[in-house]
C-alpha cells in the first residue's frame, strides 16, 4: 500500500474508533472540508465545532465507510477519491444513511504556503 493510501486508511480507522485526537492529528491544519451534513465548507476548527455539535452522546453507533477508493500520486502530491457512506444510529433510535463523494488530498512535505490540504503524510 502506498503511503497516501495508508494515511487515508489510518484516518478512516481513527474516525470509526471515535479517536478524534488521532483523526485530527492526521488532518492537515489548513484542511478544507465539505461535510455530508452541511453545504458549507469547514476549516479544521469549524469541522471540530461541527463534530462537537454532533457529539455528547448523540450517537449510539456510527461508521464512515469509503468505497470505490482510488489513490493517485503525482510527485509529492496525491489525491484519494471515491464514494463513502456514513451510517449512524442515534440514541433516539433513528438510523441514518448518508451517501456522499469523498475526496482528499495529501502532500509529501509540509511547508508554509505550500497549498496542501487534507491528510498529513507520515513516514
Amino acid at each position: 500500500m502506498n503511503p497516501l493510501a495508508s494515511a487515508f486508511a489510518a484516518l478512516t480507522a481513527a474516525l470509526n474508533r471515535g479517536d478524534l485526537a488521532a483523526f485530527y492529528a492526521a488532518t492537515h491544519p489548513r484542511m478544507m472540508m465539505i461535510d455530508e451534513d452541511s453545504p458549507w465548507r469547514f476549516d479544521l476548527e469549524g469541522f471540530k465545532d461541527h463534530i462537537r455539535f454532533h457529539g455528547g452522546g448523540v450517537w449510539e453507533s456510527f461508521a464512515w465507510q469509503p468505497h470505490d477508493v482510488n489513490v493517485r500520486v503525482l510527485g509529492a502530491t496525491g489525491v484519494v477519491a471515491g464514494g463513502a457512506t456514513f451510517r449512524g444510529k442515534t440514541q433516539n433510535a433513528v438510523f441514518r444513511l448518508r451517501h456522499c463523494c469523498s475526496r482528499t488530498g495529501g502532500c509529501e512535505t509540509e511547508r508554509d504556503g505550500d497549498g496542501c490540504s487534507g491528510i498529513r503524510r507520515r513516514s
